[in-house]
């Protein structure tokens, strides 16, 4: 009867699998289309390349692209799900349905040959089925906190993994470890200037780099909502080494730190585009301080937008500072939006620019959730965003 049961849910989550797109289709009757169309078919790799690019994965050949077919995946996969007991199938399955959440669920940590193709890692694999069957086989995947892999042991569930934003200047992660505890919380700040909403003003981004416009807190960043140019509640520190944003309280979980519908249930002249992007957020995101690093990890259903001063790749670039750089971040993708060892170098430039142009807060990194904003985008100003956070870093003491 157990036997039966673990069969049924094995089944069960390879139905779940993503497959991948299919390619265009020959419709014309014209012999040189349909040859044209017949060439276009062939080569599967730049068709993979071409959505990948759409769902903002990094180009390169996949898995898919490579084998041809499913046959030596679902062997592969079906492997790794015959190690696992009918508690952690069902742990698996419930993630798979609800999209996102659910345990760790590990195996242990040893390369799948697929298809005598490459060796992937069971972390890589699960992603590939579940999740983005066009994956490059060279993408970099760091694991979402609080998951803790280690090196004996790999953690299948697709969404506790997430794929690095590729830029040219980005080192190697870090070796996985240990996550801070659950039970860290956020902490409302007590200082008496924040009020339940304010106005954003254009010199509000240059106030608080050095003590004169900073509170010191005993936590290393707070969290500010803004929708447009009006501030709404109360901003939050961080004392913990990650907080979750979500947009309503469907989303609410016991990890989360931020309930963005809850935060703005007092303000009577929310827009209906900022109530609806709230309710697209879902699952939200999760920024987590990670050595002297600080990593956005988006969650959410929804694209994010970053502006931070350390995300040019050049640390010489000012331009920073003129017309930051603004970087989106998929679903499921995870980028490195702050570095505290670029601190003294962000703060030599800033003093230089300041002598002409007001003091810069380097510590300060907007996220606009479903809108971009910039010099790319018609919102020149992250004001001008239905729903936006500011981070406010507090620099190393």
């Amino acid at each position: 009867m157990l036997g039966c049961r673990k069969k049924s849910l094995i089944r069960k989550a390879w139905r779940r699998r993503v497959k991948p797109p299919e390619a265009p289709r020959c419709l014309s009757q014209n012999t040189a289309t349909a040859a044209n169309c017949t060439a276009q078919q062939g080569n599967s790799t730049a068709f993979a390349v071409q959505i990948q690019s759409q769902n903002g994965i990094p180009s390169g050949p996949s898995l898919h692209t490579i084998l041809g077919n499913q046959s030596a995946l679902k062997t592969s996969a079906l492997s790794i799900l015959n190690q696992l007991k009918v508690s952690e199938l069902e742990s698996l399955n419930a993630a798979l349905e609800a999209g996102g959440a659910g345990p760790c669920v590990l195996v242990p940590n040893r390369d799948v040959l697929v298809g005598g193709v490459a060796p992937l890692s069971p972390a890589f694999l699960s992603l590939a089925v579940w999740r983005w069957p066009d994956l490059p086989l060279d993408a970099t995947l760091r694991p979402v906190p609080p998951c803790t892999p280690d090196l004996t042991q790999a953690c299948i569930n697709p969404y506790h993994s997430a794929i690095c934003c590729a830029t040219q200047s980005d080192s190697p992660p870090p070796p996985y470890r240990e996550r801070p505890s659950p039970h860290d919380r956020l902490h409302p700040r007590s200082d008496e200037d924040d009020l339940t909403s304010s106005k954003f003003s254009q010199s509000s981004r240059y106030e608080s780099q050095e003590t004169g416009g900073r509170v010191p807190t005993s936590g290393w960043c707070s969290v500010r909502y803004w929708e447009k140019s009006t501030r709404v509640g109360a901003a939050f520190e961080v004392a913990s080494d990650s907080v979750s944003v979500v947009g309503s309280s469907a989303s609410l979980t016991v990890h989360s730190g931020l309930c963005l519908n809850l935060l703005s249930a007092s303000l009577s002249n929310t827009s209906q585009e900022a109530l609806k992007i709230k309710n697209k957020i879902g699952p939200g995101i999760l920024i987590c301080r990670e050595d002297s690093e600080v990593w956005l990890y988006n969650q959410s259903n929804v694209d994010v937008f970053v502006s931070s001063p350390a995300l040019p790749e050049s640390i010489e670039d000012t331009s920073r500072f003129d017309s930051p750089s603004v970087r989106k971040i998929k679903p499921g993708h995870t980028l490195k939006i702050f570095s505290f060892d670029l601190v003294d170098s962000l703060s030599r430039i800033s003093a230089k620019r300041s002598r002409l142009c007001g003091r810069v807060d380097v510590f300060c990194v907007n996220v606009s959730f479903c809108k971009g904003f910039g010099s790319s985008y018609k919102r020149r100003e992250i004001t001008a965003c239905p729903c936006w956070l500011q981070l406010h870093l507090e620099p190393p003491r």
